[in-house]
């Protein structure tokens, strides 16, 4: 097993910081280019290396995120983005702070569920009061997935549930709840 951990800087004018960026991944890994490497979700090691950053943890500490979206991805002939992936976004403005959780998801009956506190993550910080915040957030998602962004959700439009809601859910660490969604309401997803 191998925990990647990225983390990158953004300047702006005068070599001033204005965006800070971190992620981590575990990935099961045989050697280079070798077809058995994979991404390795709910892994011991990898979530307590990374504790600190995993949805309970940041529940615990932050509270209830100001916005929640939700993206289930059915997968690509791109080799990165093969499998499928469930992802959850989280959004704290006045912190400055903006998550991306990934985790695989799966099928039960009419629904697509995935389980946030088994996901990898990736944590954007910005200074608090940066102007238009949620607005530079949403074009770097954009720029991952592109025309993709039509298929995000709020979670009130992919899990019938509030912020506030999401939060009294998911706080609590248990790694049996999931989050489900009607798959009706992801156009890529095979009925």
């Amino acid at each position: 097993l191998q925990i990647y951990i990225d983390a990158a800087y953004y300047l702006k004018a005068h070599d001033v910081v204005e965006q800070i960026s971190f992620d981590a991944m575990a990935i099961e890994f045989f050697g280079m280019d070798d077809e058995r490497n994979h991404t390795q979700y709910d892994n011991p090691t990898f979530n307590e290396t990374l504790r600190t950053y995993m949805l309970p943890q940041i529940l615990t500490d932050y509270g209830p995120p100001d916005e929640v979206y939700v993206l289930t991805y059915a997968g690509s002939t791109v080799p990165n983005l093969a499998q499928p992936s469930f992802y959850l976004y989280l959004l704290y403005p006045e912190q400055g702070i903006f998550i991306k959780y990934t985790a695989p998801w799966g099928r039960e009956g009419e629904y697509v569920v995935g389980c946030p506190a088994t996901a990898h993550m990736e944590l954007w910080l910005l200074p608090p009061g940066t102007e238009d915040y949620a607005g530079k957030l949403r074009v770097d998602w954009e720029a991952l997935f592109g025309a993709e962004r039509i298929y995000y959700k709020t979670i009130e439009e992919a899990a019938g549930m509030t912020p506030e809601q999401f939060y009294q859910t998911f706080k609590g660490g248990d790694r049996a709840v999931c989050l489900r969604t009607p798959a009706e309401l992801w156009p890529e997803i095979e009925q």
